[in-house]
């Protein structure tokens, strides 16, 4: 705002509203000289309220306010003005007015002087204010940490210039609260967090673990504290060398083991160590940490407990060999929990149907697996069976013989035909006949199949038309044609043979 050079209206605007004024008027906004002759010419408690507040009002009308005016709120206002004398602040200090103390207490020029007199104030809650002013000295500090009311003692710590020695003192308080409420400061100094983790007891130990961030060798000293909930909480959160992996899972306690079990960067020789030699609640968590290693999946299986069989199954990172393990016990029950796993190898599918019964293939295959390099005996077991959804892991099994492609070709169920259809292993004549199915979704798959299997052909030759010119290549000479013909004349008739149809 441009300097203020109207008295009559300076005046008015303060009459009107001493606190809007004060917040309209800023510093270097009114010339002292004007101060000076309002504060002589008016005692209006709203000019008195304005002149209080001001920070350019002159030290001089600042001392007479405090000495001639009767309003609590004017000395409240002189009380937080930095130009207040610091006499006059000792005198407010000891006013039998709690409010007005209370603003000395918070007041940001507060001097050393006035601030050794409330110490003693009476009322914790004026204590409680001068303790969280961020401009009383170290000295006055230490004085209210020594305060009778825990509660003043813990405000000191929303002070944002709280003396380091201060805040050391008061996490080693007599008082839990402000002990917790130290610890968890969130400027305490790295080294007084060390002590207090080398200190080893349990209750402080319990109070750093609740802090979000902690510096590695904290962390490193809680790792190795006297109490097991504390080791436990600090090796889920600190990254462990591997010398301490393996170190832990050697001797740590049984609770311990179990939280190290749990971690996803545990080092293998870590992982084969409790897999072998741990209890059976911690090597189940492992056998349900996806991270798990092949040697140690290995050694679990090799375990035969059904609960840890169980987790393993279920676990989406076993290693496939743990997994071939796990289908070489024949547990029908296993088997069918390792048939709904989202991806399996067509080889550990391919062992599952070999060595499981009905109820395994329709696992299999109502979660769309497919097997490969099935004998002939197995496939023909598939191919013929009541239920349609059994029938499909037939047809999409690669690779798969020309009699039982045939006869699913034809199979009552549109869903058998349609893997048929999608099958890559399934020749040229039989997608064009299932191109014609009345099934119009097995239609649509043999008709696109059939087109990618005749562009793939084009583009082949092409690639193969490198012959000098002149030169046919031999699938393009009359005799050729006759070879492909007889071909699909012998492709129908077999069809016809193992359908029953001529």
């Amino acid at each position: 705002m441009a300097i203020v050079t109207d008295k009559a209206e300076l005046l008015k605007e303060v009459m009107a509203d001493p606190r809007h004024a004060l917040r309209v008027f800023k510093s270097g906004d009114v010339p002292v000289q004007m101060l000076r002759d309002i504060a002589a010419q008016h005692q209006y408690v709203n000019v008195q309220i304005f002149l209080a507040g001001y920070q350019d009002t002159p030290s001089r009308i600042l001392e007479e306010l405090a000495d001639t005016t009767h309003s609590l709120e004017v000395l409240a206002y002189l009380a937080d003005n930095p130009r207040t004398p610091k006499t006059v602040l000792q005198q407010l200090a000891k006013h039998d007015d709690p409010e007005v103390r209370m603003a000395v207490a918070a007041s940001r020029g507060i001097s050393p002087q006035s601030a050794l007199i409330l110490c003693d104030d009476p009322r914790p809650e004026i204590r409680v204010a001068l303790a969280e002013n961020n401009a009383i000295s170290p000295r006055i500090q230490t004085r209210l940490s020594e305060d009778p009311v825990p509660f003043v003692r813990a405000s000191l710590l929303k002070s944002s210039r709280l003396d380091e020695e201060v805040q050391q003192a008061l996490a080693d308080d007599r008082d839990f609260t402000v002990r917790a409420r130290a610890i968890l400061a969130p400027k305490m100094p790295p080294a007084e967090l060390l002590k207090l983790a080398d200190a080893d007891e349990h209750l402080q130990q319990r109070l750093l673990l609740t802090r979000t961030n902690l510096p590695d060798n904290v962390l490193e000293s809680l790792i190795f504290s006297s109490h097991i909930d504390v080791q436990c909480e600090a090796v889920s959160r600190k990254v462990l060398t591997p010398d301490e992996m393996l170190g832990f899972a050697k001797t740590g306690d049984e609770a311990l083991k179990a939280r190290v079990a749990a971690l996803k960067n545990l080092i293998d020789p870590a992982q084969l160590e409790l897999a072998t030699t741990a209890g059976t609640e911690t090597k189940k968590i492992l056998a349900a940490n996806h991270f798990i290693s092949e040697e140690a999946a290995l050694a679990l299986v090799q375990s035969g407990d059904p609960e840890i069989l169980k987790l393993l199954a279920i676990n989406p990172g076993l290693p496939e060999a743990a997994v071939m393990a796990l289908v070489s016990l024949d547990d029908q029950a296993i088997a069918k929990i390792l048939a709904s796993r989202e991806e399996l190898s067509p080889g550990v599918v391919t062992q599952m149907l070999e060595r499981g019964d009905d109820e395994v293939a329709y696992h299999l295959a109502w979660h769309g697996h497919q097997g490969s390099s099935l004998s002939n005996a197995r496939l023909r077991h598939l191919a013929n069976h009541v239920l349609p959804t059994i029938r499909t892991l037939a047809a999409r099994a690669r690779p798969l013989p020309i009699a039982i492609m045939a006869q699913l070709a034809r199979d009552s169920s549109p869903i058998v035909r349609l893997e048929l259809a999608q099958n890559q292993d399934t020749v040229l004549s039989i997608l064009e006949s299932l191109a014609a199915d009345e099934d119009k979704a097995v239609a649509k798959a043999a008709a696109e199949a059939v087109e990618q299997r005749q562009a793939e052909e084009k583009a082949g030759a092409a690639q193969e038309g490198t012959e000098p010119k002149g030169e046919e290549s031999e699938d393009a000479t009359p005799d050729a044609a006759n070879r492909q013909g007889k071909k699909a004349s012998l492709l129908r008739r077999l069809i016809g043979k193992v359908t029953g149809e001529t």
